[in-house]
């Protein structure tokens, strides 16, 4: 009875609500174990499982190249041989963003969210933005987690597409793995922090009225007095504020 709930990339009721759409079609009760084991099946038998996916990556990728001129991927595993091979870092760029990425300004803007499924890990995506301001994706990763040796790895494979240059920039939040990253492989490129960023974060560590609309005015100004101006008044609503925002260097 669920299975085409799930079909066609249906996101299909939460176990939570299963009990009672069995309790209406079949007039039967459930409990919600039975309904989590119910829904599980279902997508299971719908979609495959996890694992199966996971064995599927590498010639999913090589179709991509097929299917996509250009595109370019790195798919690396732990183990081998006697030892089963386990995932462990994914890269790729479809070749219509490659070949888009010329037209575009020299910023690269790179984060990261977290994946929420069974074996976790991080999604990471850079992007860049065109001459009408729209947003431009560019290439994707999946990592085990936000760490030096998952970013750098990642920046390795990004300069493969946006090499390392003088006129660069790179935007990112303030995370230490990310500097750590960009300062093994883009040494010569400019690295800003992402001004949205530091405005929610701010947001969350200091209450005041306006502290962060006067902190984006600040990180938008575009000269010193104007810049000077929106600081000062942040240091007198809140000192701790300042303090922060005083640790960042100002050419982030």
């Amino acid at each position: 009875m669920l299975k085409a709930k799930y079909a066609n990339g249906l996101p299909g009721p939460r176990a939570v609500d299963i009990p009672a759409i069995v309790l209406d079609e079949l007039k039967v009760s459930i409990t919600y174990m039975k309904a989590w084991y119910a829904r599980e099946a279902a997508i299971i038998k719908t979609r495959g499982s996890d694992e199966c996916g996971y064995k599927l990556l590498a010639v999913y990728l090589h179709l991509l190249k097929k299917g996509n001129p250009g595109t370019i991927y790195r798919l690396e595993y732990t183990g081998g041989g006697v030892a089963p091979k386990q995932f462990k870092y994914l890269f790729f760029a479809i070749g219509a963003c490659i070949a888009g990425i010329k037209h575009m300004r020299k910023v690269v803007l790179v984060d990261g969210t977290v994946i929420k499924n069974k074996f976790k890990g991080v999604l990471i995506a850079a992007s860049m933005q065109d001459a009408n301001f729209q947003v431009f994706p560019i290439a994707f990763a999946m990592v085990d987690a936000e760490n030096d040796l998952a970013w750098t790895w990642f920046f390795r494979q990004l300069s493969m597409i946006v090499p390392n240059s003088k006129d660069l920039v790179l935007v990112s939040d303030r995370h230490k793995s990310i500097y750590i990253g960009v300062h093994n492989v883009y040494p010569q490129a400019f690295h800003g922090a992402c001004a949205v960023h530091i405005v929610r974060n701010v947001r969350a560590k200091f209450h005041g009225e306006g502290i962060s609309n006067l902190m984006g005015k600040a990180a938008r100004a575009f000269n010193f007095g104007d810049f000077d101006d929106s600081f000062k008044e942040i240091a007198l609503r809140n000192k701790k504020c300042a303090a922060y925002l005083d640790a960042i260097p100002r050419e982030h």
